[in-house]
């Protein structure tokens, strides 16, 4: 169970039918929901968290939805009605929730809670304000809205901004500047080509982001590298060696030896995805670089699951071709793969 919320997107309703398919029933279900729980606590007392309980809630209960259901084949999900976002945007038009409702998926307007579709379309008409202003798209500031979700004990950084080629390794790369960690992130882009980011985020020891000057670092660098195409490799290269080794990380906490690196890309023909699974050793730049590889080698990110415990990072993405035209096939998913593991090959010698 704690395998799908960790590497799966279980606001994904294909998620939730693979795994309550594998399940089979609501009391296996409950059995497994205590039995992840205890022997995760039991391993050890701080490796449950708000964030990880969150993630396996959801996944219960949606599939105790679905198992329960003995009337219709397929359960009964809930759209957010328009009218209640209307009530909460009263100073935008009918017409922009209109079209926020055309041009996403539904399954958007399910797992969004309606403060949080509300902020978006709030995000969106400021961007749309300033489109007329702008000499060309490529100059668009994106709009960035932070919240602290002290639940989570975490930050949760929303972005919405214009469509454009490696959006996420640079996004990815100005959190890195910023010395902040993602812990996971999802990616929507509604048909006219703007996209909504939303990127969960703390201090490189955990919790909400409290400094402001990580979060006004963070904001430069996202212009530098998305209005200037600066290349940030060289401020997270200073960054990584102001701190090689982590001095939150402590000797206890650090593993006895050390895991190898593992790089897995394949075809999930149940959720109809092609995934990216990464075993790393920790450190700073190290998603930047994945991410920017991941781009390099012609692939989109739609969905990222980013996991740190102990020093080791395990990493999921979801990609497809930035080329529709293209398929991601078998020389070109293995090319990337070779050089993903050259990556993380490299940092796992660095460090050991």
């Amino acid at each position: 169970m704690a395998r799908f919320w960790q590497h799966y997107d279980i606001d994904d309703p294909r998620t939730v039918k693979t795994f309550s398919q594998l399940v089979g029933d609501t009391e296996t279900l409950r059995y497994l929901y205590v039995l992840t729980f205890c022997d995760a606590r039991g391993t050890k007392l701080d490796l449950w968290n708000s964030y990880k309980d969150t993630l396996h809630t959801q996944l219960f209960h949606a599939c105790c939805r679905l198992l329960d259901d003995e009337h219709t084949k397929d359960p009964q999900v809930y759209m957010i009605s328009k009218e209640s976002i209307m009530e909460q945007v009263p100073n935008l038009s009918a017409d922009e929730v209109e079209a926020h409702y055309n041009l996403l998926p539904e399954r958007y307007f399910i797992y969004s809670s309606p403060e949080e579709i509300a902020l978006h379309l709030r995000m969106v008409n400021r961007l749309l304000q300033t489109i007329a202003a702008a000499d060309s798209l490529s100059l668009l500031v994106p709009v960035i809205e932070w919240q602290d979700d002290i639940n989570l004990g975490m930050s949760v950084v929303h972005i919405v901004t214009w469509d454009r080629a490696g959006l996420f390794y640079k996004l990815a790369g100005a959190f890195s500047v910023a010395g902040l960690s993602i812990v996971s992130s999802k990616a929507l882009t509604r048909s006219d080509h703007i996209t909504i980011d939303t990127f969960y985020i703390t201090e490189p020891n955990g919790g909400v982001v409290k400094d402001p000057k990580a979060r006004q670092l963070f904001q430069r660098s996202v212009e530098d590298a998305l209005l200037r195409n600066k290349d940030l490799m060289p401020e997270i290269i200073e960054q990584a060696r102001k701190f090689k080794t982590p001095s939150w990380l402590k000797k206890e906490d650090q593993l006895k030896a050390p895991l190898p690196p593992s790089v897995d890309v394949y075809h999930e023909l149940s959720l109809r995805r092609t995934i990216i699974e990464v075993q790393a050793t920790d450190s700073i730049g190290l998603l930047y670089k994945l991410t920017k590889a991941i781009f390099d080698n012609g692939f989109d990110i739609t969905f990222a699951r980013i996991s740190t415990e102990r020093n080791v990072a395990v990493d999921t993405f979801y990609i497809e071709p930035i080329n529709q035209k293209q398929n991601d096939d078998t020389s070109r998913l293995l090319s990337l793969r070779q050089a993903l593991n050259s990556i993380v090959e490299e940092i796992y010698r660095e460090s050991y």
